[in-house]
């Protein structure tokens, strides 16, 4: 699927938000970044995967062929990408993880502004947390904690409840659909 829209793009910075990754696959696009397809690329990870089987190989693949910043750590499940190239600025949302498991999956591609904005500015705000690098000897509540505070309605870490899901507090889905400029 990533091969195919850097196709359309044309070499691009990539951001892929999963639960878990193969080292085998992050060393794939390493060998995209040597060829040029890849100008920087951003994984968002769900912090139990450094725990897990293989985790923290594909955490060292990444940061050997894209570097230290390349990898935040959070409490996360989602499952998405934003491929931003010259040509082209596409946005995945997949039940997808970054590895083989052929299985019947849920994919969509969509170059919808407003959701390449959304993720767009998840992910910078995210990269703008440095509690939010890999830490591996963060524990759990700490994760959450930072979580918790990102997003409009809060100040920051510090602030105790809200985050990026204060906003949808009380919002039925057509609001919120609408709220994202799709027409139904």
């Amino acid at each position: 699927m990533l091969d195919a829209v850097l196709d359309l793009t044309g070499p691009a910075t990539l951001t892929v938000a999963t639960w878990t990754a193969a080292s085998a696959d992050a060393a794939f696009l390493g060998g995209w970044c040597a060829q040029g397809r890849i100008r920087e690329f951003r994984l968002l990870i769900d912090y139990s995967f450094l725990t897990r089987k293989g985790g923290a190989d594909a955490v060292d693949e990444v940061i050997r062929n894209f570097g230290p910043g390349a990898v935040r750590v959070t409490r996360t499940h989602a499952k998405w990408g934003l491929v931003m190239g010259a040509d082209a600025e596409i946005a995945i949302l997949t039940s997808m993880n970054l590895n083989k498991n052929p299985r019947f999956e849920y994919l969509h591609c969509t170059w919808d502004p407003a959701v390449v904005a959304l993720l767009a500015g998840i992910a910078d705000e995210i990269w703008q947390s440095p509690e939010l690098a890999v830490a591996a000897k963060m524990r759990p509540q700490e994760h959450k904690n930072i979580f918790g505070g990102l997003g409009p309605a809060n100040a920051g870490p510090a602030a105790p409840a809200g985050g990026l899901n204060a906003e949808l507090e009380g919002m039925d889905l057509g609001d919120f659909v609408e709220e994202l400029d799709f027409n139904l």
